[in-house]
């Protein structure tokens, strides 16, 4: 059954995600494609030029779109799927709240990570479009590679994706307990205007909480990078401290945005199953 739930989210939201990863995707190629006429053509027109920078900023804003859009049909799809006209349907289930809670979050997961990876693309395209690669893109990572080692890069890499995707899943967390809270007895009318007030006030309280942890701020990584800029004078050396900083924000932030993440969805399944119908 948890994985019917899943099945079913996928598919409602599969035609939404499906048309706008499309379009995103052909923004990508336009980008790229009038992106090389401009930078090895010695002569080109200018309604080339002028195509190559609307796609440049449609690549852009493309990128703000689709992470509001996933925001946004996240919490619309979970509330009516729990809460609204579906949820009637949605409690005669014969599966636990628990699994059905983590199968919704399991579907938004899935399509959060197909945002992220044409989000990337986007940004990718834009850079790619821009730079002629035998020059700028080749000679920036050989000199990156004469600093650090390719163990190095790699994992730093490595750890900022995982981030990146831990942090999709603490939003979806964080989504979800805030419909459940507005949906408590308690909360007669404007269900949805309290969900969206109580995902700020959640955030608010958040980002209090991490500013008490020094190395999970971005504060702290003010501080240590002025210390370093006073203290070291070799170049190559502070872009290594400057390197390991980062690897320890993303630690941080991983370690943080599994315990958030862990909070937010056993508080939504505990209170899911204790005021409504699901066993």
């Amino acid at each position: 059954m948890f994985g019917k739930v899943v099945k079913h989210e996928l598919r409602a939201n599969a035609l939404l995600y499906g048309v706008c990863f499309a379009i995103a995707f052909l923004f990508c190629i336009g980008t790229v494609i009038n992106g090389k006429m401009v930078v090895y053509e010695s002569t080109v027109a200018d309604w080339v030029t002028s195509t190559w920078v609307f796609l440049v900023m449609a690549c852009g804003v493309s990128v703000a779109v689709l992470a509001l859009m996933y925001g946004i049909n996240t919490a619309i799809r979970y509330d009516r799927s729990m809460y609204g006209r579906e949820g009637y349907l949605t409690f005669t289930l014969p599966i636990s709240t628990t699994k059905l809670v983590l199968g919704k979050m399991a579907s938004a997961m899935i399509w959060g990570t197909g945002v992220f990876v044409v989000c990337g693309l986007l940004c990718f395209s834009i850079l790619y479009s821009a730079v002629n690669p035998d020059v700028g893109i080749m000679r920036t990572w050989e000199l990156v590679k004469t600093i650090f080692s390719e163990q190095e890069i790699i994992l730093n890499i490595v750890l900022f994706l995982i981030l990146c995707l831990l942090a999709v899943l603490e939003l979806i967390s964080m989504i979800y307990i805030s419909i459940c809270i507005a949906y408590l007895p308690c909360f007669r009318k404007g269900n949805r205007i309290i969900a969206l007030v109580l995902f700020f006030v959640i955030s608010f309280v958040e980002n209090k909480i991490l500013n008490l942890v020094s190395f999970a701020t971005q504060d702290a990584l003010g501080l240590v990078l002025e210390e370093d800029i006073m203290y070291i004078p070799n170049g190559i050396e502070l872009a290594q401290q400057l390197f390991s900083n980062f690897r320890t924000l993303c630690i941080m932030g991983i370690i943080w945005c599994v315990i958030f993440t862990a909070v937010y969805t056993t508080i939504t399944i505990y209170l899911t199953k204790k005021y409504t119908a699901l066993q």
